[in-house]
C-alpha cells in the first residue's frame, strides 16, 4: 500500500522477520478433521471466555451507571470511567469475531459504531437530549434506535471531553443525560448476554452450527467453512488495526511527502486510550491464533509458527511501548515515526496471515466482514 517516511533501525528486526516467510508455504495435509479440531478449540479456548469477560463488564457497568444516576455526584465520575473502560477493554477482545451472533442484528455496530465517518454520534446523541423524550429511553426501543447511540461510542461522549460535567448540575438534563447513560449501560449488557447465549452449549445457538457443519446447515456445510470464518477473523482483525485504527489518524503521514495527522479520527481519542485499543486487539488476535491455528501449524511447520508468533510479539511490544493515547505520538516527529513503524509492521503481519498462514492451512481469505466499513 504506502510508502512511509522514515527507517528506524529497532524496526528492522521484525520487519526483516516478517519478510522473510512471505514466500508462498506448503500447504499442510489438511483434511476436516484438522479444521474440526481448530473450530472445537477455539470456541472453549477463545470465543467464549472473551464474550463472557464481556458480559461480567457490561454487568458492572450497568450496576454501576444505575446507582449513579440514583443519587448522581461528580466524585462517582471516576467509577463510571473505569467501568466504561473496563467494558471497552472487554469488547476490543472481541472485536474482530464480526461473524455469526455479532453479526446477528447488527449487534457488533450497536456495541460500538466506530468508524463514525460523519460525526451521526454526535448529531444524533445531541438531538435525543434535547428531545428530552423518556420513552426513547425504554429498552424496547434504544436496542431498536439508532446504531449511533447505542453503544460504548455514545456512551464515550457522555463520560470524557467535557460532556461529562454536565451530567453532575441538578438540572433537567442532567437528569437525562444520566438516564441515557444508564439506558445505554442497560442495552451493552444486554447485547453481550445475547453475544454469549450465541455461542452457548444450546443446541439452537449459533455455536452448534459452528461445531456440527452439514449440507443442511445454515451456516457452514463443512468444517473449513467454519475454520475461514476465524481466518477472516484473524485477518480482518488486524486489517482494522492498520488500515483503519493507525491510517485514518495518520492521514497523508502515511503517504510519502505528507504530514497532516488527524488525531480526532482515532478511535476513543475522547478517553484516550486509542492505542491501548490496538494493544488490547493485537492481545486477542494473538490468542485467537495460539488457540485455533497454531497446534497444527507447531506440529506441521514448525518454523512458520515461531515466526508468526515472533510477529506478534514485535508488534504487540511496539504497542505497549507507545502508552495509551495515540495524540502525543501524532504531534511528535519522533512518535510519527514510532506509529509509521507500527503500522508497516501490522500489515506485515497482515500479509503474513492472508499469505503463508493461509497457503498453509488450504484456505483463501477473500471477503471478510471489514470490507466495505
Amino acid at each position: 500500500m504506502p510508502g512511509y517516511l522514515r527507517e528506524a533501525k529497532p524496526a528492522l528486526t521484525t520487519a526483516m522477520m516478517i519478510a522473510g516467510v512471505l514466500a508462498a508455504s506448503p500447504t499442510l495435509a489438511v483434511d476436516e478433521s484438522t479444521y474440526a479440531t481448530a473450530n472445537a478449540s477455539a470456541v472453549p479456548a477463545h470465543i467464549l471466555p472473551a464474550y463472557s469477560s464481556l458480559a461480567e463488564a457490561t454487568a458492572k457497568l450497568k450496576d454501576l451507571s444505575s446507582a449513579t444516576c440514583a443519587a448522581p455526584t461528580s466524585d462517582r465520575l471516576p467509577d463510571l470511567r473505569g467501568a466504561y473502560n473496563g467494558a471497552m477493554d472487554a469488547f476490543m477482545g472481541v472485536q474482530h469475531l464480526r461473524f455469526g451472533p455479532a453479526e446477528f442484528l447488527l449487534r457488533n455496530q450497536r456495541f460500538h459504531y466506530w468508524p463514525d465517518r460523519r460525526n451521526t454520534t454526535t448529531r444524533q446523541l445531541s438531538a435525543l437530549i434535547e428531545a428530552r423524550d423518556a420513552s426513547a429511553l425504554a429498552p424496547e426501543r434504544i436496542a431498536r434506535s439508532s446504531v449511533a447511540v447505542q453503544g460504548l461510542s455514545a456512551m464515550e461522549r457522555l463520560l470524557f471531553g467535557g460532556a461529562e460535567e454536565a451530567l453532575f448540575t441538578n438540572t433537567d438534563e442532567a437528569r437525562y443525560r444520566c438516564a441515557l447513560l444508564t439506558a445505554i449501560a442497560r442495552n451493552l449488557d444486554g447485547i453481550a448476554g445475547e453475544l454469549v447465549r450465541g455461542w452457548s452449549a444450546e443446541q439452537d445457538a449459533f455455536k452448534d452450527g459452528f461445531l456440527n457443519p452439514s449440507a443442511d446447515n445454515p451456516y457452514f456445510r463443512n468444517h473449513g467453512e467454519a475454520s475461514l470464518e476465524l481466518l477472516k477473523s484473524l485477518h480482518g482483525g488486524l486489517q482494522l488495526i492498520a488500515e483503519v485504527k493507525l491510517q485514518r489518524p495518520l492521514g497523508r503521514s502515511a503517504q510519502r511527502g505528507g504530514a497532516a495527522v488527524k488525531p480526532r479520527l482515532a478511535e476513543s481519542w475522547r478517553s484516550q486510550r486509542s492505542l491501548r485499543n490496538i494493544w488490547l486487539n493485537l492481545q486477542a488476535l494473538r490468542a485467537l491464533y495460539l488457540a485455533a491455528f497454531a497446534p497444527a501449524m507447531e506440529t506441521a511447520q514448525p518454523n512458520l509458527d515461531r515466526e508468526i508468533r515472533m510477529a506478534f510479539e514485535g508488534v504487540l511490544a511496539e504497542a505497549d511501548a507507545y502508552g495509551p493515547s495515540i495524540r502525543p505520538l501524532l504531534e511528535s516527529n519522533d512518535g510519527l515515526d514510532k506509529l509509521l513503524r507500527l503500522r508497516r509492521d501490522a500489515l506485515s503481519l497482515t500479509k503474513l496471515v492472508t499469505g503463508r498462514l493461509a497457503a498453509a492451512l488450504g484456505l483463501q481469505v477473500g471477503f471478510n466482514a471489514l470490507d466495505g466499513d
